[in-house]
């Protein structure tokens, strides 16, 4: 029976991926900007936000981290999250309270808020790094004889009216399914407040979403690069003929002289040339002059441009150093011989 059941699983998973199926997987969006949390009212900023796109399916599953959380008292901490579809979850609040003698602070723990999480934060006791349900808690006991801010917990409830733009948390739900089946592309907000005056605190690494859609989102289009130059170094035929391959297929239409480009160093002035492209062997090809008998002039250095208005079958344009800002151009040089 065992050896059945494990048959008619494995072929279950081979028809999903024969079908195109893709397994459900969590895609992770962050904003690692600190936040920092005041000794009392509004975090800053408020809210964090994250901007979520690319994904085509309803959500399944949402999950939230908090950062590096510092604080002298978590428990005047409360946060809550919202979504695009202006739906709030409070994910903490008078958790991490003091014991019955003195505070309890955290130093750049990291909280995973997850309704399917074993655990809810304590209420009491000292808040470590870990995944836990979403968890609003009550007021504090402490000792009133070794920490006069117990007097102020009286009266210290949970907070149920935010700073504007917040929404109030008699609309918030208490667990992150109230996400489930919703849009998950838009702006998502974090917001954070400090409900009672005597200590600072921050999420110094920010926070993330991780959310599960079913299916897995396509992965962001790669650009083309410059993979192969001829020629390269000196003493250079002057005959020669000038070849960039590309890392993929090219667009052909967008192989020409006006994005590859051959001058003499020093001068903005491109050299007079005919450019023609093989998509078989990917390489794009610049005859200097459009001539075999016209010659590059002698012990000359030239320098040979592949401009990033070049692009793929795609339509991404080539981009020959993606570490670095902006879209980069393949540029190399090469000396004639004397």
């Amino acid at each position: 029976m065992r050896r059945t059941l494990l048959l008619l699983s494995t072929m279950a998973l081979f028809l999903l991926l024969a079908s195109g199926v893709a397994l459900a997987a969590p895609t992770t969006f962050s904003n690692t900007s600190a936040i920092q949390i005041p000794d009392s009212g509004a975090a800053n900023p408020y809210p964090s936000e994250i901007p979520v796109q690319g994904l085509s399916e309803p959500i399944t599953d949402v999950n939230v981290k908090l950062n590096g959380f510092s604080h002298g008292w978590p428990d005047d901490v409360a946060v809550q999250v919202v979504s695009p579809t202006e739906k709030s979850v409070l994910l903490m609040s008078d958790v991490g309270g003091p014991p019955l003698f003195g505070d309890t602070p955290v130093n750049g723990i990291n909280l995973t808020l997850d309704d399917e999480a074993a655990n809810s934060l304590l209420d009491n006791g000292s808040l470590t790094t870990g995944a836990y349900k979403p968890t609003k808690g009550t007021t504090p006991f402490c000792n009133a004889f070794l920490d006069f801010r117990c007097l102020s917990y009286v009266d210290d409830p949970v907070p149920t009216s935010w700073p504007s733009p917040a929404p109030a948390l008699t609309v918030s739900g208490s667990q992150l399914s109230g996400f489930d089946g919703k849009d998950p592309n838009g702006t998502w907000k974090l917001y954070v407040i400090d409900d009672t005056q005597g200590a600072v605190g921050t999420f110094a690494s920010g926070w993330s979403l991780e959310i599960d859609t079913g299916t897995t989102p396509p992965p962001p289009p790669t650009a083309p690069t410059v993979t192969d130059t001829v020629p390269t170094g000196t003493n250079v035929d002057r005959t020669t003929n000038v070849t960039a391959t590309f890392s993929e297929d090219m667009l052909a239409s967008t192989i020409n002289t006006n994005t590859f480009k051959l001058f003499k160093k020093g001068s903005t002035t491109k050299i007079a040339a005919t450019v023609s492209y093989d998509p078989t062997t990917r390489t794009a090809t610049l005859n200097p002059f459009g001539s075999t008998t016209t010659r590059l002039a002698r012990g000359t250095i030239y320098k040979a441009v592949v401009t990033t208005k070049a692009t793929d079958m795609a339509g991404t344009q080539l981009d020959q150093n993606p570490t670095l800002d902006g879209l980069q151009q393949k540029k190399w040089f090469f000396t004639t011989t004397p």
